[in-house]
């Protein structure tokens, strides 16, 4: 499979955008209140295998970087939110895709992967904890489980394929719902880790740049392949258009997160 196959897969997953009322309507508040159900066990056995059959998707399909210290950066950031999430206990596990474009998303059981040019285009480590809690909150959230489950039924007798659930992992960006909570959730994440949660409406101001070079770039990759891969791309390409309105959900939100949520992060509970 060819790299622009993730192409406009999402741009957090996330970087993903919502339409709450129509791409022309005027930027709405929309809230969606419920927070994850606090669960201090590990991912259930049906999380666990959908997770390896995405994982072992993404291994045939895709190439993996394997870059240990930035690995080890992403665990250091992301051990660090998961502590103070509802589900502590699942095992995050951190990949990176070696890909021009720019692009996260999350899978069950903990699986979180980012592509090495959104790395490198984030920068620091407070807009790389943004997009990381923001995937966090769709595991915690169990959206990805919803979501199969919708699509396959629930059947334990069911096979379960990994390009199924990376179909799913993709498409979250969708439900505007999914996409609403994560955003809220993650911000409270990072105030309790100690991140500052403007980063995250600052990653989301750079998200109309990013997806501009990412779709012309996209273009011109299109023109050099033939039409079987073209019309697989293609999915991707439309299914995360920037809006205001996520924007402007994520700085109304802001406030309440400050006056309900306080820092709970110690360094001294962390050692790497």
């Amino acid at each position: 499979m060819k790299e622009s196959y993730l192409g406009k897969v999402s741009l957090f997953f996330g970087l993903s955008l919502l339409f709450l009322s129509g791409c022309s309507s005027a930027p709405v508040r929309v809230e969606i209140p419920n927070a994850p159900v606090t669960d201090e066990k590990k991912a259930s056995i049906l999380e666990e295998n959908l997770g390896s059959a995405g994982y072992y998707f993404m291994v045939l399909n895709f190439k993996l970087v394997d870059d240990v210290k930035t690995v080890n950066r992403l665990n250091r950031i992301g051990a660090r939110l998961a502590h103070y999430t509802e589900r502590p206990n699942i095992v995050y596990k951190y990949f990176i895709i070696d890909s021009k474009y720019r692009n996260a998303f999350s899978m069950p059981d903990g699986y979180i992967f980012f592509t090495n040019s959104l790395i490198k285009t984030l920068g620091d480590d407070e807009k790389i904890a943004a997009v990381m809690a923001h995937e966090i909150a769709h595991i915690t959230h169990k959206h990805a489980l919803q979501s199969y489950e919708r699509l396959k039924g629930y059947n334990p007798l069911r096979s379960i394929l990994g390009e199924d659930v990376f179909r799913v992992a993709t498409e979250l960006g969708y439900n505007q719902a999914y996409e609403l909570q994560a955003d809220q959730t993650s911000l409270r994440y990072l105030y309790r880790a100690g991140y500052d949660p403007q980063s995250a409406f600052n990653v989301l101001g750079d998200l109309k740049k990013i997806e501009e070079e990412d779709e012309k770039m996209f273009k011109e990759d299109q023109a050099q392949k033939d039409k079987k891969a073209e019309k697989i791309e293609r999915k991707f390409l439309d299914t995360h258009p920037y809006s205001e309105n996520r924007i402007v959900n994520v700085r109304n939100y802001l406030e309440q997160v400050y006056k309900e949520e306080k820092v709970l992060y110690k360094p001294e509970d962390f050692n790497f």
